[in-house]
C-alpha cells in the first residue's frame, strides 16, 4: 500500500507588491538589478564566504546591476563580524518573521545555496 504524508509547509502567500515596491525603494534596489538572496541560519555550511567572492566577480563583470540579500541569525557574533557586510551590492539583513521573510522571498529573482 501507498501512503501519502504530507509536507508540513504552507504554501507561500501571494507576492504583496506595494510592500515588495516599498523595500525596493527603501533599499535602492533598481528595478533592472536581478537580485540574489540567501536566506536562514548563517552558518559555515551555507559557505557565505564563497558566496560574496563570487558574488563580487560576478557584479564586476555585470557592473551595479546585481545585487545580494543575506538574511538570518548567524550561528555566532564571531562568525558574523568574520565578514565585511558593507560590500557594495549587498543588503545585510537580521532574521525576518513571517510576512517579511515572504515579501523578501518574492523580491529576489534567485535564491543561493551552496
Amino acid at each position: 500500500p501507498v501512503e501519502v504524508i504530507p509536507h508540513l509547509m504552507a504554501p507561500a502567500p501571494e507576492p504583496r507588491q506595494q510592500r515588495i515596491a516599498v523595500l525596493r525603494e527603501r533599499y535602492a534596489i533598481a528595478p533592472s538589478e536581478f537580485v540574489l538572496g540567501v536566506f536562514g541560519h548563517l552558518r559555515p555550511t551555507k559557505r557565505v564566504a564563497a558566496i560574496l567572492r563570487a558574488f563580487q566577480a560576478a557584479r564586476a563583470g555585470r557592473g551595479r546591476q546585481l545585487r545580494l540579500v543575506i538574511a538570518g541569525e548567524p550561528v555566532s557574533r564571531e562568525w558574523d563580524d568574520a565578514f565585511d557586510w558593507r560590500q557594495p551590492g549587498v543588503i545585510r539583513l537580521g532574521f525576518l518573521p513571517g510576512e517579511t521573510f515572504w515579501d523578501w522571498a518574492h523580491l529576489v529573482d534567485a535564491g543561493v545555496n551552496l
